[in-house]
């Protein structure tokens, strides 16, 4: 599947991923596929992976949409952002990137709980069913 043909604003280009080294196994970019990079009313990929990333990345770091979302879930929003700006805070994401990295996690939302790796938001019965495994 490496250097699949997806369309693109009514082109055929070649999905980046391997050209780009994003370090994706074979298994991972299907996973892109089936679920993730936009679609056609034909079901054809219109996005590669890298696109799918700057689209998330984007919007997730819209100052506005992560206010919404905390203040909708009980959390003071504007406190959250403010927060996240603090030198404290910085470090430890640093360093929470840089142990991601380490232990190849590939994409997120990403868990790592006794050295096995769960991604996916979809994913996460996997993660409860060791938890509760463990009596965790």
């Amino acid at each position: 599947m490496s250097g699949a043909v997806i369309e693109k604003s009514g082109r055929r280009v070649t999905d980046d991923a391997r050209k780009q080294d994003l370090g994706f196994s074979e298994n991972a970019l299907r996973v892109l596929r089936a679920r993730y990079l936009k679609k056609d009313e034909q079901g054809c990929c219109t996005e590669s992976p890298r696109d799918m990333f700057r689209r998330v990345a984007k919007a997730i770091a819209d100052a506005e949409t992560l206010t919404a979302i905390a203040d909708e879930n009980d959390m003071d929003g504007k406190a959250l952002l403010a927060a996240a700006e603090t030198d404290e805070v910085k470090a430890a994401y640093d360093a929470n990137t840089a142990e991601a990295i380490e232990r190849g996690v590939f994409g997120a939302p990403g868990y790592i709980y006794n050295d096995e790796l769960f991604w996916g938001q979809d994913r996460l019965e996997f993660l409860d069913r060791a938890l509760e495994r463990d009596g965790d």
